[in-house]
């Protein structure tokens, strides 16, 4: 494939939801969830007790509100958009981290889509104070289409952000930084980098997605492992129109990181010792 394909096939994955059919029994999450295979997967990393482990889901564009653009008419829409509904997708969620007992959530942005609407967003919060109550927090950096939601163009519609910025306050979500924030009390750190390297405060301030590496400072990093959660497209994942060099942005970094999460990798769960 050349280099235009690739960047087109991710630029799809970023931009569209999951196909239901991918959720479903025996399409391949619940072996990848298999309470079997993490427990012997810890045994394989040399046994280490609960203590000492954090167990994170990772999500990344949830989209809520997807399914408005059928009414709205704004952007593009896959085959079977009528069969999607954001707000299960946030009960999915909800149900994986206690099924599978994870310490925490990292969102790695467009948890909204640019038109929402208040009866998503109501949903979504029960979602939220569930797991605030169950003691999973929910970390996050903020997407694109976050961005958009501050803006919306339907009468339906609401500000995204403003939303957001309210889950933060209420504590239901927190918003990683270039400063180190420990993830559920564990020997995880995560530091995060929103779409155009804007945070939730600053929406509507800035509208270049041009930022470089040389712009961000990391802060101190401790000794456990360290996260770095991302939204913008990144080398090597995408070439020619790729946000921001990931090897230029590590190297000149003062941390090391173990991982990096990001809008490329849609889900995957894993377990820090």
């Amino acid at each position: 494939m050349s280099e235009d394909e690739v960047d087109y096939a991710i630029s799809l994955l970023a931009e569209l939801p999951a196909e239901p059919s991918a959720d479903r029994p025996g399409d391949g999450v619940d072996e990848l969830l298999n309470p079997d295979r993490v427990r012997q997967a810890r045994k394989n990393i040399g046994g280490r007790t609960a203590s000492k482990e954090t167990t994170v889901l990772f999500v990344s564009d949830t989209h809520l509100g997807y399914e408005n653009r059928v009414k709205t008419g704004s952007g593009s829409t896959v085959s079977w958009v009528r069969d999607i509904s954001s707000r299960e997708t946030f009960e999915r969620i909800l149900q994986i981290a206690t099924e599978q007992s994870v310490d925490a959530i990292i969102h790695t942005g467009d948890i909204l889509d640019h038109e929402v609407d208040e009866a998503t967003l109501s949903t979504t919060e029960s979602f939220l104070s569930a797991l605030s109550a169950l003691d999973i927090p929910v970390y996050c950096i903020i997407g694109s289409h976050d961005h958009n939601s501050a803006d919306p163009q339907h009468p339906n519609s609401v500000d995204g952000i403003a939303w957001l910025k309210e889950q933060v306050n209420q504590g239901h979500l927190v918003e990683l930084t270039t400063d180190q924030t420990p993830v559920a009390g564990g020997p995880l750190d995560a530091y995060g980098i929103s779409a155009e390297n804007v945070g939730i405060d600053d929406v509507g301030k800035y509208h270049s997605r041009e930022w470089s590496p040389s712009d961000i400072t990391f802060g101190v990093a401790s000794s456990g492992p360290n996260v770095l959660c991302l939204h913008d497209g990144f080398t090597p994942y995408r070439s020619s129109k790729a946000d921001v060099d990931l090897n230029h942005l590590l190297a000149q970094a003062r941390v090391s990181f173990d991982c990096v999460g990001s809008v490329e990798i849609l889900f995957f769960r894993h377990v820090f010792p």
